[in-house]
């Protein structure tokens, strides 16, 4: 958790110098609910399939039973599928100087958010249940300085580490202001 990622500019406003530190997305668990929809409707559309398939006349009931199936399939196919693209892309980036969520909202469409270490007040994080302490997934609220919207990440890995981290940096970086206006204060 502790170790640097090799230089890599993980999005636009990222600095040459910044250090990426942690990227963690939402937890495995998450894609469960999509599969497990994709497979029981084309367990459903399959046993429909067997089923209508021995009618064996050649009218427009005959047909249906393969409509169905292929819309099945392509379900199957596509839900499963578009949820794990939104759970790879959707991410957040922990760097030595930023928090920056990047949410997939769609296929098609996402937002970014970058929020500096010294805008950060507070961070609490939440599991809820036996399934989420288990694995390891919660939820993180950062709580954030002045009119700045705070920042929830919802059923991401190791939320209790993130949140360590988050308030490991924040400690450092006002130890390092207070280290400089100690400096400042003694030249004078």
């Amino acid at each position: 958790m502790g170790t640097a990622f090799k230089k890599f500019k993980y999005f636009e406003s990222q600095e040459d110098d910044e250090n990426v530190l942690i990227i963690t997305r939402k937890h495995w668990f998450y894609l469960l609910t999509p599969f497990i929809i994709g497979g029981f409707f084309s367990i459903i559309s399959t046993i429909l399939f067997i089923l209508l398939k021995k009618t064996g006349s050649d009218s427009f009931i005959y047909l249906l039973p393969e409509i169905i199936l292929s819309i099945s399939i392509l379900f199957f196919i596509t839900y499963p599928y578009t949820s794990w693209v939104l759970r790879y892309y959707n991410v957040v980036i922990l760097t030595d100087e930023h928090i920056v969520e990047v949410e997939q909202i769609g296929l098609f469409s996402r937002k970014v958010s970058v929020l500096d270490l010294d805008q950060v007040e507070d961070v609490t994080f939440g599991q809820h249940g036996i399934i989420q302490t288990t694995l390891d997934y919660g939820n993180l609220e950062i709580q954030t300085a002045g009119e700045l919207r705070n920042f929830i990440f919802n059923n991401i890995n190791d939320p209790d580490g993130l949140q360590r981290k988050i308030m490991e940096l924040k400690e450092l970086e006002e130890n390092e202001r207070r280290t400089r206006g100690k400096k400042i204060a003694k030249s004078d």
